[in-house]
């Protein structure tokens, strides 16, 4: 029998030597792509390059990285079917949305290098910046969740230090990047992805022919602490359920056995329904996110035409769908077999050195798993394995708040752990290259107009500082330093991505462009924000009661406490409903009332005259909200280096859809303004 730390051996082996491969694979291609590699702009776009086979496993490997093997299962095991369903269905949709997108910003502006770039030309400098900012902060969080999420699987799973795989990973990826940029990472996602698709399968397989898990199907329950500090054994229903519980409704939903929810103290009407939830959650939070991933927007430049990137994003989508519902399965099929394993409220005896008696002596130690790693139990029919006496398989840890103070998260003791997180590492390599490209993207195109001296060694030098920083910070946080879930990492991103994301698709519409302009971005942006901080606070001043413990996290929160009613909005309200509507509604409102304004303006001659009569005029350029699109003749100077367009006193050449539907070059006179369709000439 294998022992531990041979398992442990055998993963490091297998995972770094994944590692560098597919980084010497990725050198060898940079190597021989060096002539399409020549200035900035191929290195951060890959231009007309790639054809739909290696946008569809790009649009997946850069989407898909190793926080499905942690967040799906864990999210499901509360949210039941329904919501491992919308998870699914809301990982890999978003991709539609941007080859659609992305094909309307490539007719209008054909060498365009980023999201930012066009939110610059669309809406002005300040949007620009504000939405550079987003972009990097919700990168920041992905690349943050990957690291953390592979420290995690070493530091329980491997029962090994957490950051060395971090390091790894982030060291590898950030060389080979800074070396090849975007077509090279592109390569390297069409390995990725197929491999990963491959392990998974080899899971399916081993799922199929090994999980007997005994009697199914059994209640989930978690032993919790009570308003007064009592224990109570809070329940809810997997999927499928006992007959004699609530029925087949809650169980689709992952609505809990509400009496037992209030018996624990919580507030009337607080009882969860995160299936539920899901319908509307889980698109608004992905669709946002992905809005504000420049390395999802970078396959739109790259493909080489429309078909192929539509075809792709098709092709991408459903292979995203079926990987992360499979992955989420998982973690149904875990609590579903062992309800008690959330628990284990059986104590094991360890052998612990005393330092009083300076000897060897029995030691009670709880069990706790960890829902972040609900997929690994299927290996051992959905339970966590024995760990022993001395726990040869498990990852021991002092706790204060475990009844015993010492914990054991129960580690790998099979060869399919070991192909399971060399998984986790191909996927964590494939999605971390993609962000690291994505965030150079987003801030070449917003510093490399501001600093004439900007270059491609600026850029591979901005990848290099910017991740070896979140390498650094991934690291750190894999040793446990913060207490958060993979899936609270994605809330905040999630959260404050819904309060931009529509102005910025409302941006694409020509139609539009004469009445929603920079101001109106901002003020819907930062009022969603301020609106979701009020509702926040309100409704957790007003619903619990002071050291009110979240059944889910663990955290305890003090009535009337502002810090914890901020923390509860936007870290762990558990993605319920309200707390995406809100924003989402603001931001709409506040768009559709500065359209109606502006076209109260436009078209009814008595506002005009009141207007001018006020000597007011909406069309004047206000700094840092002017913009290409509505002031063209303003930026008739540097347009090489912002949009790809040749400099010239006289004219701006920007690619504009036509009246007619047809992608026609538009010039802008300097001495009229007057917007010529040169299409037509």
């Amino acid at each position: 029998m294998v022992s531990s730390q041979g398992y442990t051996a055998m993963v490091y082996t297998f995972s770094v030597v994944l590692a560098i491969s597919l980084a010497t694979y990725a050198f060898i291609k940079g190597y021989l792509l060096r002539q399409k590699i020549v200035d900035t702009e191929s290195f951060l776009t890959a231009r007309g390059q790639v054809g739909w086979y290696r946008v569809a496993w790009s649009f997946y490997a850069g989407a898909v990285g190793a926080w499905v093997i942690t967040s799906p299962a864990g999210y499901a095991s509360f949210a039941g079917m329904l919501g491992l369903c919308m998870y699914s269905l809301a990982a890999g949709l978003p991709f539609l949305m941007i080859a659609y997108g992305g094909d309307v910003i490539r007719k209008r502006l054909p060498h365009v290098c980023s999201l930012t770039d066009f939110m610059g030309y669309r809406y002005g400098e300040m949007t620009k910046a504000v939405v550079c900012l987003i972009i990097l902060f919700n990168m920041s969080i992905a690349l943050l969740a990957e690291y953390y999420t592979i420290g995690l699987i070493f530091r329980y799973f491997v029962r090994s230090v957490p950051y060395a795989m971090v390091i790894v990973v982030g060291v590898l990826t950030l060389a080979y990047t800074a070396y090849g940029g975007l077509l090279v990472s592109i390569f390297t996602d069409t390995i990725q992805g197929i491999a990963s698709v491959f392990f998974f399968f080899i899971l399916a397989l081993y799922m199929a022919i090994t999980f007997r898990p005994g009697t199914l199907p059994q209640n989930s329950c978690m032993n919790v602490t009570t308003a007064d500090d009592g224990l109570y054994e809070y329940c809810y229903n997997a999927l499928p359920c006992p007959p004699s519980l609530d029925g087949y409704a809650a169980c689709v939903s992952g609505t809990p056995d509400c009496s037992s929810f209030d018996a624990i103290g919580a507030p009337s009407g607080t009882c969860p329904i995160s299936g539920y939830s899901s319908i509307l959650t889980m698109p608004l939070a992905l669709f946002a996110a992905t809005v504000f991933s420049e390395a999802m927007w970078q396959r739109c430049w790259a493909s080489s035409d429309t078909k192929n990137l539509r075809k792709g994003a098709w092709v991408g989508a459903a292979i995203t769908i079926v990987v992360v519902w499979f992955a989420g399965f998982t973690g149904l099929l875990t609590i579903w077999a062992e309800g008690p394993a959330l628990t284990y409220a059986d104590d094991i005896i360890l052998d612990r050195w005393n330092s009083t008696s300076m000897a060897m002596e029995p030691t009670a130690a709880s069990q706790r798993p960890n829902y972040d790693l609900y997929m690994f139990q299927v290996l051992y029919d959905g339970k966590y394995p024995d760990v022993g006496k001395n726990a040869s398989y498990g990852f021991v840890t002092e706790d204060e708040y475990s009844t015993n103070g010492l914990l054991v998260y129960p580690s790998i003791q099979n060869w399919m752990g070991v192909i399971l997180v060399a998984l986790a590492v191909v996927m964590n390599e494939g999605a971390v290259d993609s962000i690291q490209n994505g965030m150079a993207t987003a801030v070449t195109s917003y510093f490399g107009p501001i600093i004439p001296q900007w270059n491609l060694w600026y850029t591979r030098g901005a990848i290099v500082l910017l991740n070896a920083l979140l390498v650094g910070i991934g690291a750190w946080l894999s040793l446990d330093n913060v207490e958060v879930s993979v899936i609270q990492l994605f809330l905040i991103a999630n959260q404050l991505s819904i309060c931009f994301f529509i102005p910025v698709l409302m941006g694409l519409s020509q139609r539009l462009q004469r009445y929603v302009g920079g101001g109106s971005f901002l003020f819907s942006g930062i009022f969603s924000v301020i609106c979701v901080c009020i509702y926040g606070v309100n409704y957790f001043y007003t619903t619990y009661p002071d050291g009110w413990v979240d059944p889910f996290t663990g955290r305890s929160y003090a009535a009337g406490s502002f810090g914890d009613a901020m923390h509860y909005t936007w870290l762990g309200n558990g993605y319920a409903w309200d707390f995406f509507l809100v924003p989402a509604c603001v931001s709409l409102g506040c768009m559709l009332l500065c359209i109606g304004i502006f076209a109260l303006f436009a078209h009814v001659p008595a506002a005009a005259a009141l207007l001018e009569k006020l000597r007011l005029n909406p069309d004047t350029p206000i700094w840092g909200l002017k913009s290409v699109a509505n002031h063209p003749h303003l930026y008739e100077d540097g347009n090489r280096k912002r949009f790809g367009a040749p400099s010239s006193s006289d004219f701006l050449q920007t690619a504009e859809l036509t009246e007619s539907g047809k992608a026609g070059v538009e010039f802008a006179d300097e001495s009229s303004g007057d917007l010529v369709d040169k299409s037509a000439i």
